[in-house]
């Protein structure tokens, strides 16, 4: 275009303008170039310039302006060659510093990518810090747990308490969600579980002191299960994120007189075997954080010499196979039914964990696994 409009100006003269029937009014046609607007140009090697729009053929005629040369046309080739050379350059040129701009953005994605994994690895490692190491030393029992996070860091988790008169609590507790944001709301309920046992020590204390106990013979402490699910999640509710809850359950064992007094919170129902046989202790209650003002129930079981009390999340009897079947609580409480007698209770929860592996095959998990077992042991 460059060209034909310098050739257009070296010349003087009058367009003159043909209709689509006349034809070409130069045979011998060595450019053609149609511009922004449509119109195409015609250059011939005799020196004319036309010019179609598509409806009429217009040509510029006249003499050549004096002092236009071979030397002038070379000239202006020669122009547009660097021009030509310069555009390509200026092309390389952005392409290159486009590919670097690329390299460094990927580099940086790369550390942003390897800086979050790191996070959360860190916690991960915090997660399992917060973990029992081992299980407390119980006189005729027997007690072991395991958590498998489906992602580096999950909403389960569970843990012992020691509380007055040789009693111990064990808590299961499922925090809705999954990953980081979950396993921040499961570190929150595991503290602040933590203070309201606490406070609860204390109150029991104040009340031994003025002469007041609970009825029945019954330990004061062991009857409030039910009142520290109930004051855990007044605390609780207002810090949980948006809509985030979580679901608890809570035991306390009273190993000399082999009862164990328990609540629950949204959690699925513990299973008891004795033998051959297995039940489920049917008590429920809403999750904590879901609404304000909540009580909780309890219910006091008696156990006996080789049975097992088994607490899970929702993670087992929901876990999904390549074929989207789901393990379900039949397959539960028939892999415990089954399960080899005189197992310990680290090895019963190895005997449920394969189970459930072996159903959902190499199928990922999709949420986490948390079991705590009780033994019973025998005389």
């Amino acid at each position: 275009m460059f060209l034909l409009a310098l050739t257009a100006q070296a010349y003087e003269g009058q367009w003159r303008t043909y209709t689509v029937v006349d034809g070409l009014v130069n045979p011998d046609v060595t450019v053609i170039f149609q511009d922004s607007q449509g119109n195409l140009w015609f250059g011939s090697s005799s020196g004319g310039v036309s010019r179609f729009d598509g409806e009429k053929l217009q040509y510029f005629s006249g003499k050549q302006m004096s002092g236009w040369t071979d030397t002038n046309i070379i000239s202006i080739l020669g122009a547009m060659l660097a021009a030509l050379v310069f555009l390509i350059t200026r092309l390389v040129v952005q392409r290159k510093r486009a590919a670097a701009l690329y390299a460094e953005l990927q580099q940086k994605e790369e550390g942003e990518v390897q800086r979050v994994f790191q996070e959360l690895k860190d916690a991960h490692e915090m997660q399992i810090a917060l973990l029992p190491k081992e299980a407390p030393h119980i006189d005729r029992f027997e007690l072991a747990g395991e958590s498998l996070p489906a992602n580096e860091v999950g909403g389960d988790f569970y843990d012992y308490l020691t509380l007055d008169n040789n009693l111990i609590g064990i808590a299961l507790a499922d925090v809705s969600g999954k990953g980081l944001r979950a396993a921040m709301n499961a570190v929150l309920t595991n503290g602040m579980l933590y203070e309201v046992v606490q406070f609860n020590r204390s109150f029991q204390r104040v009340l031994s002191l003025t002469g007041q106990s609970t009825t029945d013979g019954v330990s004061s402490e062991l009857s409030m299960v039910g009142v520290i699910l109930s004051r855990l999640n007044t605390d609780l509710r207002p810090r949980l994120y948006g809509s985030m809850f979580t679901a608890l359950n809570l035991g306390v064992l009273n190993p000399q007189a082999k009862q164990i007094q328990y609540t629950n919170a949204g959690q699925p129902y513990p299973i008891i075997k004795r033998a051959e046989e297995v039940e489920e202790v049917e008590l429920g209650g809403l999750p904590l954080g879901r609404m304000a003002n909540v009580t909780y129930d309890e219910v006091i079981v008696d156990l006996h010499p080789g049975d097992y009390v088994i607490f899970y999340t929702d993670g087992l009897n929901e876990a999904l196979n390549k074929a989207k079947e789901m393990y379900g609580d039949d397959r539960l409480k028939d892999a415990i039914r089954h399960a080899t007698a005189n197992l310990s209770a680290e090895e019963m929860i190895q005997h449920i964990l394969q189970d459930v592996q072996a159903f959902v095959g190499e199928t990922e998990q999709y949420d986490d696994m948390t079991v705590v077992v009780l033994r019973c042991l025998k005389e």
